[in-house]
């Protein structure tokens, strides 16, 4: 599964999908990267601010390096405000509480398949 949006919003989506007492939700090989901070379209934002601010026919003074550097920060920081964009990718085991116990031999198969994978993670583990 692959999904985009804000820590936070990532967090929802787990939450709601896990809900509280009657889903166990499981994400394995979670993976996440984060997208490129978009500053340079905030920088522009306040270059195109001060174009506008500055008086018709008055040049629009350049920027010192730390005006520049200053300005490369504050639009950091506006970018984290709002919220930095992550991708997020994973497998998501969701095993549902039904309150009804398992058959017999319904129990017998999920046991034979735990003891399968403990072998075979002792065998991947030795190699």
């Amino acid at each position: 599964m692959e999904v985009q949006g804000t820590y936070r919003e990532l967090i929802g989506f787990m939450r709601a999908v896990s809900k509280e007492g009657q889903r166990v939700i499981n994400l394995r090989n979670l993976e996440l990267e984060l997208g490129k901070l978009p500053v340079d379209a905030i920088v522009r934002k306040f270059e195109q601010r001060q174009r506008e601010e500055t008086p018709e026919g008055v040049e629009v003074p350049a920027l010192d390096p730390v005006a520049k550097q200053m300005q490369l920060v504050r639009a950091h920081e506006e970018v984290i405000a709002n919220g930095v964009q992550l991708k997020a990718s994973f497998v998501a085991y969701v095993f549902s509480y039904t309150g009804v116990h398992a058959s017999k031999d319904a129990a017998a198969r999920i046991q034979n398949r735990k003891v399968q994978l403990i072998t075979r993670r002792k065998e991947m583990l030795t190699l």
